[in-house]
């Protein structure tokens, strides 16, 4: 439903779909051994996520900080911080964070238990006979430059249409 509704909304077909839910990354980023995070504005907790491994502070504060999973969900979740750009800009430096956490020897000494949770945390309709012409693009992609070649478009206050050349928030 969800993808009829996106594709009649923007006019264009959309054929497959890809859905991470932010909760399935607690456990891949304790797999990874955590994400190092620069917050750079205190940000108030919305008390401890469903299934927390343990007692999250009332606030995560500005600086530096190694969050194990339960402490980067809990920094991506709240609504009530700044504004929903607020935090999707904290989401996209959480799985900022991850991808840069994705070492040769994070994978090598994780990927049993990476699989596992990736599985839990991500669900898609894209057809397992399709897949390699999906690993073909992402490689094209990379070829391109990756993700520090993304342009952006940011249709948030204060009402600026901005487009920008950016890499992920780190």
């Amino acid at each position: 439903a969800i993808k009829l509704g996106i594709s009649q909304l923007l006019g264009i077909p959309i054929h497959n779909y890809v859905l991470v839910d932010m909760a399935g990354f607690v456990d891949v980023i304790d797999i990874l051994g955590g994400i190092d995070i620069n917050v750079t504005k205190r940000v108030p907790t919305p008390g401890n996520p469903r299934d927390a491994k343990h007692e999250v502070p009332k606030f995560i504060e500005i600086g530096k900080q190694h969050m194990d999973g339960t402490l980067a969900l809990a920094y991506a979740r709240p609504r009530s911080a700044d504004s929903d750009y607020g935090r999707m800009a904290r989401q996209q430096c959480v799985v900022g964070s991850i991808e840069n956490a994705l070492t040769p020897m994070t994978l090598a000494l994780g990927l049993p238990d990476l699989m596992s949770a990736f599985g839990s945390a991500v669900h898609t309709d894209i057809p397992r006979n399709r897949l390699g012409e999906y690993a073909q693009l992402i490689e094209l992609f990379e070829e391109a430059g990756g993700v520090g070649n993304i342009h952006t478009l940011h249709l948030g206050p204060p009402l600026k249409f901005i487009a920008h050349k950016t890499p992920l928030p780190r």
